[in-house]
């Protein structure tokens, strides 16, 4: 009995402060976008925690992949909305890149479309499969849509 309070109150000491250091440390968050206009859901998910996690001072870059590449392609209209948001898409992308966020385009996926470099929108480029590997490796968080 004595050891089970001990334990209560180590954790109820060093809970708090713990916490407070997990919420201080900048974090290094990968965002892994698989859809783009097939699930609205999912890519204006993924923008928006991006943002959030932005505002909280954390590292935060996109990967699209699989359909998530032709979000960033420069002839697909942004002016799309979903649920209940005022704002666009493209509202949300240029916050996103504003606030430093990075969108990093699978190289297989944008060779997959014939989409090439030229042809991204603005604050995005296609990884080399060094940086994809990079992008993961070093992540401290990674989110999936």
């Amino acid at each position: 009995m004595k050891f089970l309070l001990a334990m209560f109150l180590v954790l109820a000491i060093s809970g708090p402060s713990a916490f407070a250091d997990s919420e201080s440390k900048r974090q290094n968050i990968l965002i892994k976008l698989d859809n783009g206009t097939n699930d609205l859901h999912s890519a204006f998910m993924a923008i928006k925690i991006g943002k959030v996690l932005l505002k909280k001072k954390n590292k935060v870059s996109i990967f699209a992949n699989l359909e998530g590449v032709r979000l960033f392609h420069e002839h697909q209209p942004l002016n799309l909305n979903w649920g209940k948001s005022k704002k666009t898409f493209s509202d949300h992308y240029k916050e996103f890149i504003s606030l430093g966020g990075k969108v990093l385009i699978c190289p297989h996926c944008a060779d997959a479309i014939g989409m090439p470099s030229k042809d991204l929108k603005k604050g995005t480029k296609i990884a080399d499969e060094k940086i994809v590997a990079e992008l993961f490796m070093n992540a401290d968080k990674v989110i999936s849509y």
